[in-house]
């Protein structure tokens, strides 16, 4: 029972062995039960779920906080039958949200911090891919001719400097 004071011998087996307060608890299989058998009654029943995104129905009692197992974060829009709540840190951890008595719909999305910013730079940089395809296929044609223009202009020096080099090696 609790602030019953028990008394416990420890043999020490060797000399390095440090000792502090220490606490002593028990748990109670029973009176857990009757706290999850609670917990169950006004649990959110999910009609709806994806990978960002969580709907469900649940009856509450007045001053009620529906408690989640969601890591708290910032990102989520939580909507209370249609009207955006703010979601609660609970135990500085979780997601939760306060309710008023009666049956409510729950919606909750989540978007992560950054995600509009990185939709808008992944269409930015495929109207980027776009536009580059495009100037190259309006320019290929010229810049094909001048890569063949410099080709050929590259290959005449060389035959030039191989010419020189042979009139050069028959007098010497």
């Amino acid at each position: 029972e609790p602030g019953t004071k028990v008394s416990l011998r420890m043999t020490v087996a060797n000399d390095y062995t440090i000792f502090g307060n220490y606490y002593f608890v028990s748990f109670d299989q029973s009176l857990f039960q009757q706290s999850i058998d609670k917990l169950k009654q006004n649990q959110l029943e999910i009609t709806d779920w994806s990978a960002r995104s969580i709907e469900g129905k649940i009856t509450a009692e007045d001053g009620q906080v529906m408690l989640t197992s969601i890591p708290y974060e910032k990102g989520w829009t939580v909507k209370v039958d249609g009207k955006k709540v703010e979601p609660k840190k609970i135990a500085n951890a979780l997601v939760g949200i306060e309710l008023s008595a009666g049956e409510h719909e729950i919606s909750m999305k989540f978007t992560p911090n950054g995600w509009w910013s990185g939709v808008i730079l992944l269409i930015l940089g495929i109207l980027c891919m776009i536009a580059l395809q495009f100037h190259y296929m309006k320019f290929k044609d010229d810049m094909l001719a001048e890569y063949k223009k410099n080709t050929k202009y590259i290959e005449l020096k060389q035959k030039e400097e191989e010419k020189r080099a042979a009139k050069t090696a028959k007098t010497d």
